[in-house]
């Protein structure tokens, strides 16, 4: 074969795996779309039954004790007057692994380091 020839080849070979591959995809999307619209028809049905109640959130609590040991950590770091406006938990099963690492990373970059004293 020549070279015009096993170029024409490779370009079919290789237009015709394209094709191939995108028509896998495009079946496979399908297939997640009609999956998606049976869970929707699932869910609708069962909000639509008046026995089935939704599930309530179970939010976290803080109880006085942990609240108080917040507090006065807070007041030793800050040594002066403030108020404790808002208690929220960061991290949990919604937030990503990504984001906790960053908090870690910028948190860590707050590390001040002590200077060394004067003469």
């Amino acid at each position: 074969m020549s070279d015009v020839q096993t170029g024409w080849m490779l370009s079919i070979v290789g237009i015709g795996t394209v094709f191939a591959v995108l028509a896998v995809i495009a079946l496979f999307i399908d297939q997640l779309r009609r999956f998606d619209d049976r869970a929707a028809a699932k869910a609708d049905a069962r909000a639509k039954d008046p026995d089935v109640q939704p599930p309530t959130p179970n939010k976290p609590t803080i109880d006085d004790t942990t609240l108080v040991l917040i507090t006065a950590a807070a007041a030793t770091l800050i040594q002066g007057r403030f108020r404790v406006r808002r208690i929220r938990r960061l991290g949990g099963p919604d937030k990503s692994v990504w984001s906790q690492q960053g908090r870690a990373t910028l948190m860590g970059s707050h590390v001040i380091s002590p200077q060394p004293k004067e003469r």
